[in-house]
């Protein structure tokens, strides 16, 4: 995987990773909350058996991108684009795990016509939808509580987090394996996937904890369009044993979304894409 920096027209960094055939289908991934460009697999093998270019890309104030204080959703869609540009790809697929699945969905929602389908992975729900308010995990409503009552709280505590982490990365990662079940615990204990996954971490954790605070904030505060305004085939990837985002939330994604299927994956939880990655790709580029 080659590692680039593109300047964007303010004159911040945008980071992202690629790797795969370079005259292979686009594919975007968007990244999960505390995250980054690095959550990806790193061999390339079935980039190239599917015939895949695929682009990881860093969110403002993640890994090598350029913070921007209080940016929104929208915001990063037209980073995006304009990375999708500078490619010259005329149309590409959508690869949205976790949070970034919202990311993903906002792309979608203002570059129609450049989106041939989108794959959501352990994907959240809006945040500011009162619809979908009934439907969020009790963690997320404390998230959006601080973050609009108790902003200098949730900076601090941010802050305080990524310190902690810098210090002491195997404490950290301790501490986020006891809260894991099943499967996710046996596939983050694996040494291989401990390095990915930290180095993930660190990235997603930089700049002192202020990228992730931001990106707390966009998704706190960001309109979405209507679910209903996507039409393009969307694929929901659901692990039955996900306790993060559940096969609750992805139900209310694939009633929203109108041209979608939903597929729940048996003993699978939030990091499902781990082992699902050819089955998706596949899915994306057929």
């Amino acid at each position: 995987m080659k590692e680039t920096l593109l300047t964007l027209p303010d004159g911040r960094n945008l980071s992202f990773l690629e790797g795969g055939p370079e005259d292979g289908a686009p594919v975007l991934f968007f990244h999960g909350f505390g995250a980054s460009k690095q959550a990806i697999p790193h061999d390339t093998s079935t980039l190239f058996e599917k015939g895949v270019r695929l682009i990881a890309i860093d969110r403002p104030g993640t890994g090598g991108s350029s913070i921007k204080e209080n940016f929104t959703i929208q915001d990063f869609a037209r980073d995006v684009d304009f990375l999708i540009q500078e490619k010259k790809y005329k149309t590409v697929s959508l690869f949205g795990w976790s949070a970034g699945g919202l990311y993903a969905l906002s792309y979608a929602a203002l570059f129609p016509e450049k989106i041939k389908n989108i794959a959501l992975v352990s994907s959240a729900i809006p945040l500011n939808d009162k619809n979908a308010s009934l439907f969020l995990p009790s963690n997320w409503k404390v998230v959006i509580f601080t973050n609009k009552y108790l902003p200098f709280f949730s900076k601090r505590f941010l802050r305080k987090q990524a310190q902690g982490f810098i210090q002491n990365p195997d404490k950290f990662f301790k501490a986020l394996l006891s809260q894991m079940r099943g499967t996710d615990k046996k596939m983050a204990a694996d040494p291989v996937l401990k390095i990915q996954l930290l180095k993930s971490a660190t990235e997603g954790y930089a700049h002192e904890g202020m990228g992730i605070f931001y990106d707390t904030t966009a998704l706190c505060k960001s309109v979405y369009s209507s679910l209903d305004t996507i039409n393009v085939p969307v694929t929901i990837w659901q692990g039955a044993e996900d306790i993060i985002w559940t096969i609750k939330t992805s139900g209310y994604l694939k009633d929203n979304i109108k041209n979608s299927t939903l597929k729940i994956v048996k003993g699978a939880g939030h990091l499902l894409y781990f082992s699902e990655w050819e089955a998706i790709l596949s899915e994306i580029r057929n």
